[in-house]
């Protein structure tokens, strides 16, 4: 049901993909668009640039949706790929490298208290 021109949009392609992990049982057109993204995406990490940031988004997507990850480790990575991207904010980059060190440091504090 849905159109095979949409399959040459990677970003959108991961956007439906992920998307569609945020479904539950029985959502039979999350059950489809979540089969159509997916073959799309495995399609897509084949001729993608190896080294690319899309293709490593690609793959780390298939690899477990970022509805499943824990969202705080997740942060440190893409950290570094934004750091990577050309033309990127310096000043939101820092913001975000501020943010995941003060949280970071709350964290050991945490579990320096626990012992």
């Amino acid at each position: 049901r849905f159109k095979n021109i949409f399959a040459q949009d990677v970003k959108g392609l991961l956007s439906l993909y992920e998307a569609s992990h945020l479904g539950f049982d029985g959502e039979n057109i999350l059950e489809e668009a979540m089969t159509f993204a997916t073959h799309h995406l495995e399609e897509s990490a084949k001729v993608l640039n190896i080294d690319s940031i899309l293709a490593r988004h690609v793959a780390h997507a298939l690899e477990l949706p970022l509805s499943r990850r824990m969202l705080r480790s997740e942060a440190r990575d893409y950290i570094d790929v934004y750091e990577r991207m050309p033309g990127h904010h310096s000043g939101l980059l820092k913001l975000a490298k501020l943010d995941f060190n003060n949280v970071q440091s709350l964290y050991q504090a945490e579990v320096k208290e626990m012992l």
